[in-house]
């Protein structure tokens, strides 16, 4: 037998102490080994039981590695951890089973068990079981449960591994379980791609009704409207995430920006509701699209309606909410074709911006972006309004316009309007500013035409003019308008508006009332409730001439008027009560008192194209007409339509009748006394007495007419008196000078005068006075121009006598002529202010004998030729 050799010897002893070793170990490892407590590296360990069955059996009552040190570089390393995953699957292979009861770290327990199988791990805050199984240099990952506690997140999953080319791929859901209801709140199909430098991370989501839950799972957000918008101002009958994706870059020095970065979220919303601001409702939408992204989150709604108003391609931007260095941005963009009415006034309140106008029937093309800066609630607006053929109520009255244009941004609202109308009143186009921070507009008003009304354009008619103007709506029930250049100040008020003139001679220029009466200067206030019906009061100084008060005799310079005002009558009437004007759609009635009426042509406005009577009624009121002749009168009646008159003045038992039609005149006067004559013209000549009157305007437009008179006494006429002092002059004439006709008058029993008149002469056709001595009888012409005069007249005298000699048959012939009275002619030249007398009466006197033998001579042949 041979020797054996120290190495062979070496090694069966090292077999021989190996097996005992085993043997020894294995008998020690059936039996148990037990340890009570002991430290490893840190590690507190207590209640340790090894033992082997078919694989080790590990059972540890607690484990406590508080202590141990994890902020070092690779505990925050994914591809050390999955690493250290795959070792500690190495070794579990060894073990049948591992039970640790409590595993204590960071204030927490946790209890952890491995069957041969399954890893489970459970703790308060996560509940897990994962399967790691190894085959070709690949480890499927089978995340059974894993569910983490606080925020009821259940997640399940499977991967691979791959050792060779370590990279991670992992699919699976997680589901946010709502435990009241036992059921998810919705489920997340998420897949994680990693080659261990990044982390992609996409999926989708299942239906859900809200996302309020994450409030509780997610970092609080400070900002109220922040996370108003995150979570409460939108919600849906079901909501699903359509496509997220993250990319988490492992090796960047700021992790988790750079992932935000990447993150987007796609969702949308069904039958959604957003609410855009706390004070008004919701904008409800068929559908709702929600996108995050680049640090921002956005709203689209889709067929969205705001109370009945359609919002198309209206978005809510919410911009940087994940970037704390950032200031975080609401931005609105509203489009929309609609009405301007009250729903779209009240939403543009809500964002502290104020139109006082309304465009309830008419659509409005409008563009608005509303930006609020949620850290200091600033509000900056943009916005394009832009309307065809509107109409839009400014404080409850009604413009139409052609177009309109209105240029939001921030403050400052930009209006441009084209062909716009206010009732009947106003034409225009608009160009003005609105200032909404200091509530002001101003700008001008380009006037096509503005009048009161289109029936009567006498009050006021402004046309082609420029006028600034400005509004301040500080309290929109309350709007003043200033129109400086007029001196007017309007209050536009919820219940009643009020136009204050201040210097009624700015408006002169517009208004042919003030200018016909001939106003300089004044003020008014004009109130309505509807720009239909009025009431005002003016403060009226003028220079007319109409109206002169009777008991003074001056013109009246200054009226106060009141004016009621509608479409179917307007009043008018002074405080005096001298002037009452009341208007109707079929006529106009003026009544005065007190007052003289000044009927001159320069004073007496003319319509000749009214068809509109105008009638005027008038007590102890006279009239003064052309060339200042003053009637006097206790009451008269004008109706004037056109060019048609009619004239009834009525004075003591006298009564005037004037018919005008065009040039045609008929007029008839009767029963007047001595003071209307002598205070029409102008000086007392008559005494007493009764005055009759016709007339009429033949083809050719000469006035002719008679004009009769009866016992009245003649004096204090030019023409008379210069007769008198001629008769004085001449010895030849005394014998004229009879008890009725001398210094102290003329008495007259019965006067006719036939007469045709125009505009330049008064021709007396026949005059024929019958005194009580002498009668007069005469023709002529007078000049109306310059009051010349040219007469001739004849003077007869001697009536007592005869009378005596007419009753001697053949006598009376021889005596006293043809005619059978005594006369002598007068010329009558000069003027009405100074006529001149001359007269044959000499020569009569030296010729008498002779025509009193030639009548003597041929008074048979003229007695039987008669």
């Amino acid at each position: 037998m041979k020797k054996l050799s120290i190495k062979t010897l070496k090694i069966s002893l090292f077999l021989v102490l190996s097996a005992g070793f085993f043997i020894v170990f294995y008998a020690v490892l059936h039996n148990g080994i037990k340890i009570n407590t002991f430290d490893l590296a840190g590690i507190k360990i207590s209640g340790f039981y090894l033992s082997l069955d078919k694989k080790l059996i590990l059972e540890i009552k607690n484990i406590d590695i508080s202590q141990i040190n994890t902020d070092d570089e690779d505990s925050t390393n994914l591809e050390t951890k999955i690493q250290y995953i795959t070792k500690i699957h190495y070794l579990l292979q060894y073990f049948q089973r591992i039970s640790i009861d409590s595993i204590i770290f960071q204030n927490h327990s946790a209890s952890l068990f491995y069957d041969g199988n399954n890893f489970l791990f459970n703790s308060p805050i996560l509940y897990a079981k994962i399967a790691l199984i190894e085959k070709n240099s690949k480890v499927t990952i089978n995340v059974d449960d894993f569910f983490i506690k606080p925020y009821s997140i259940y997640y399940q999953a499977t991967g691979i591994y791959d050792l060779n080319q370590k990279t991670l791929n992992i699919s699976g859901n997680i589901k946010f379980w709502n435990t009241s209801e036992n059921k998810p709140y919705t489920s997340l199909s998420v897949s994680i791609n990693s080659n261990f430098d990044i982390i992609e991370i996409k999926g989708n989501s299942d239906s859900f009704k809200d996302i309020k839950f994450l409030r509780e799972m997610l970092p609080k957000i400070d900002n109220e409207i922040l996370d108003s918008w995150v979570y409460d101002n939108y919600s849906f009958e079901n909501a699903s995430i359509q496509d997220f994706y993250i990319k988490i870059p492992l090796k960047s020095s700021s992790i988790l920006e750079d992932s935000l970065q990447s993150l987007y979220v796609i969702g949308e919303a069904n039958n959604g509701k957003v609410k855009f601001h706390e004070n008004i409702p919701e904008v409800e939408a068929e559908s709702v699209k929600i996108i995050f992204q680049n640090h921002n989150l956005e709203f689209y709604p889709k067929n969205g309606i705001y109370k009945k108003h359609k919002l198309k391609n209206s978005n809510v931007v919410i911009t940087d909410i994940t970037k704390e260095a950032e200031q975080s941005l609401l931005k609105i963009q509203i489009n929309t074709d609609t009405q301007l009415d009250t729903d779209i006034i009240d939403l543009l309140k809500a964002y502290e911006i104020t139109l006082p106008i309304l465009a309830p029937n008419s659509t409005i093309q409008s563009n608005l972006n509303i930006q609020m800066n949620l850290d200091n609630h600033e509000i900056t607006t943009q916005g394009i309004f832009k309307t065809q053929n509107a109409e839009v109520l400014f404080n409850d009255n009604q413009l139409n316009s052609e177009s309109i244009e209105v240029l939001l941004n921030d403050k400052i609202v930009k209006v441009k309007g084209k062909n716009t109308t206010f009732k009947d009143m106003l034409d225009s186009n608009l160009d003005f500013i609105i200032n909404t921070d200091t509530s002001n507009i101003s700008g001008d008003i380009e006037v096509v035409k503005l009048a009161l009304s289109d029936e009567s354009k006498d009050l006021l008619y402004i046309q082609n003019q420029n006028i600034p103007f400005e509004v301040d709506f500080t309290d929109v029930n309350n709007i003043i308008l200033r129109l400086p250049t007029l001196d007017t100040i309007s209050i536009f008020g919820e219940q009643e508006s009020i136009i204050n003139i201040e210097s009624l001679d700015k408006l002169i220029p517009f208004s042919k009332i003030l200018d016909t009466y001939k106003v300089i200067g004044g003020n008014s206030k004009i109130t309505t409730k509807n720009f239909e019906d009025f009431k005002a009061i003016f403060n009226i100084h003028t220079n007319q001439e109409l109206l002169i008060d009777k008991q003074t005799n001056k013109n009246i310079d200054f009226l106060t008027l009141y004016l009621t005002y509608n479409k179917q009558k307007y009043t008018i009437h002074s405080s005096n009560n001298k002037l009452t004007i009341t208007g109707l759609q079929d006529k106009q009635d003026i009544t005065l008192q007190n007052v003289i009426l000044n009927a001159n042509d320069n004073t007496i406005p003319k319509d000749s194209n009214s068809k509109i009577p105008l009638i005027i009624n008038a007590k102890n009121s006279d009239i003064v007409v052309k060339e200042n002749f003053h009637l006097l009168s206790d009451s008269f009646y004008i109706s004037i339509v056109g060019d048609d008159m009619m004239i009834n003045l009525k004075h003591r038992n006298g009564i005037l009748d004037i018919y005008k039609n065009n040039n045609h005149y008929t007029i008839e006067a009767k029963e007047f006394g001595d003071d209307f004559i002598n205070t029409l013209a102008k000086k007392k000549i008559f005494h007493k007495g009764r005055f009759f009157l016709n007339a009429n305007t033949n083809d050719q437009g000469i006035l002719l007419g008679e004009f009769n008179f009866f016992s009245t006494s003649i004096d204090n006429l030019n023409t008379l008196q210069n007769i008198f002092a001629f008769i004085d002059s001449v010895p030849s004439l005394l014998s004229f000078k009879m008890p009725g006709f001398n210094d102290k008058g003329y008495y007259v029993n019965e006067a006719k005068i036939s007469f045709g008149a125009n505009d330049e002469f008064v021709a007396i056709e026949q005059l024929n006075f019958n005194g009580s001595s002498m009668d007069i009888k005469g023709k002529g012409i007078i000049g109306l121009d310059n009051k010349s005069i040219d007469f001739h007249a004849q003077l007869i005298t001697a009536k007592r006598l005869t009378g005596l000699i007419n009753k001697i048959p053949g006598v009376n012939y021889i005596l006293l002529g043809e005619d059978g009275n005594i006369s002598t002619s007068f010329r009558i030249n000069g003027t009405l202010d100074n006529p001149q007398i001359s007269t044959q009466a000499a020569q009569d006197a030296l010729i008498a004998p002779f025509n009193i033998l030639k009548r003597t001579i041929i008074s048979p042949f003229d007695i039987f030729n008669k």
